[in-house]
């Protein structure tokens, strides 16, 4: 669970560049005290991977493997998506 400051309770980062992609992302903290992001707009292709700080001194070896999973199983589907006219039996579309 992430915790936001309290003197930042919101930002959005407009036409944010990552590699050759570009996306507005909000970041805000919701009542319960949980920091949250939400993806406003994207062009091109970037995930977007909730994970703890690698400096964290209280996130635990679970937290950081469900944002590993998350990744993996996004970049899979994203995978598939993109090639899924090119997969067939025998590699002959």
């Amino acid at each position: 669970m992430l915790q936001s400051s309290t003197w930042l309770p919101e930002i959005t980062l407009k036409r944010l560049h990552v590699g050759a992609a570009v996306l507005t992302i909000h970041f805000f903290r919701e009542a319960n005290g949980v920091s949250n992001y939400e993806v406003l707009s994207k062009e091109g292709t970037v995930h977007v991977v909730r994970q703890p700080s690698p400096w964290s001194l209280t996130a635990n070896f679970g937290e950081r493997g469900e944002g590993s999973i998350e990744q993996c199983l996004a970049l899979n589907r994203n995978f598939f998506r993109h090639n899924r006219h090119q997969l067939s039996y025998g590699g002959k579309p």
